[in-house]
C-alpha cells in the first residue's frame, strides 16, 4: 500500500515512497504492518553504493562508505542489519510494476489500519514519514514501534512522543534522554545495559536470561517517550554483518573512513 510519494525532507532533489506491507516473515517483529522509506527513482542497492541512502537514512552510521566508482554490490562497509538485496529491492520493483496502485487515503488509511500493529521504518528513517500520516496511523492501530537517527536535529524533536532514539554509545543515550527521548542502544555483545536500560524482550539474550521471549508485536515497549515511566532499551549488535568480526572493530573503521 502506498501512503505516500514526494520529496525528501534531507534532499529535496529526490523523490522518496513510503509503502506498507501487511505480510511479514520476521520472527523478532512478529505479524507486524512493516513500513518502509525508499527512493522513487534509485533502486536500494544503487543507492547505497552510490550514497544516495542519505535521503532516507541521514547520517546514520550503518550507511557504510559510498563506492560509486563500483558497478555492483552496496555501500563499503555497510553494517546495517537491512539487506536491501531482499524485501527493499523486492518492494522497489513492485512499486515500478505498477503493484502498489493509487496513494491511500487518510479515510483510507484508517480503515486499513485499525487494530493492526505497526512497525514504523522497516527500512528507511521513520521521521521523514509526514508527521500526519503517522498519527492518523497510529490513532487506529493496536501499537507500533519506530527508531530513529533524527532524534539530534531540531526539525524531529517532535516525533520523541512516537519514536525511540536509535543510539550506539553510553554518551549518545545520555544526550537523547536530556532532550527527552528514550532510547534503543545497539551495543556489543560485551556490554551489559546499564540501570538505565533493560534487555530488549524480543531479543536472543533476553531468551537466554529468562527462558522465553516476546516478539515486537506483543511487547510494545518501544513507542517512544508516550510511555512515560518505561525504561530505555538495549540489544546486543545483530545481522549478517556484526557476525563476521568484532564490533568494536567496526565502530573503529566507521569512525576512521
Amino acid at each position: 500500500m502506498l501512503l505516500y510519494e514526494g520529496p525528501s525532507p534531507l534532499d529535496s532533489s529526490k523523490r522518496i515512497l513510503v509503502i506498507a506491507t501487511q505480510s511479514s516473515k520476521n520472527v523478532k517483529t512478529g505479524p507486524m504492518v512493516q513500513v518502509w522509506v525508499l527512493l522513487r527513482d534509485h533502486d536500494p542497492i544503487k543507492a547505497s553504493r552510490e550514497g544516495l541512502d542519505q535521503a532516507i537514512c541521514g547520517s546514520c552510521p550503518h550507511r557504510g562508505t559510498p563506492t560509486p566508482e563500483r558497478t555492483r554490490g552496496e555501500a563499503y562497509k555497510r553494517t546495517c542489519y537491512v539487506a536491501i538485496k531482499n524485501a527493499p529491492l523486492q518492494i522497489f520493483r513492485k512499486y515500478h510494476r505498477g503493484g502498489y496502485g493509487k496513494k491511500l487515503t487518510y479515510k483510507q488509511m484508517v480503515k486499513k489500519f485499525a487494530g493492526k500493529s505497526i512497525r514504523w521504518g522497516a527500512y528507511g528513517d521513520p521521521s521523514l514519514i509526514p508527521l500526519r500520516i503517522v498519527k492518523t496511523i497510529n490513532s487506529v492501530a493496536s501499537g507500533w514501534t519506530g527508531y530513529t537517527h533524527l532524534w539530534k536535529e531540531k526539525s524531529y524533536q517532535n516525533r520523541k512522543q512516537i519514536f525511540m532514539a536509535s543510539t550506539d554509545t553510553n554518551e549518545e543515550t545520555l544526550v537523547a534522554n536530556k532532550k527527552g527521548w528514550r532510547t534503543f542502544r545497539a551495543g556489543d555483545h560485551n556490554t551489559a545495559p546499564t540501570v538505565s536500560e533493560i534487555t530488549c524482550p524480543a531479543s536472543k539474550e533476553f531468551e537466554t536470561k529468562k527462558g522465553f521471549k516476546l516478539t515486537c508485536q506483543k511487547c510494545q515497549l518501544c513507542k517512544g517517550s508516550s510511555l512515560t515511566s518505561a525504561k530505555n532499551i538495549h540489544i546486543n549488535y545483530h545481522g549478517r554483518l556484526f557476525n563476521l568480526k568484532p564490533r568494536k572493530k567496526i565502530i573503529m573503521e566507521l569512525s576512521i573512513v
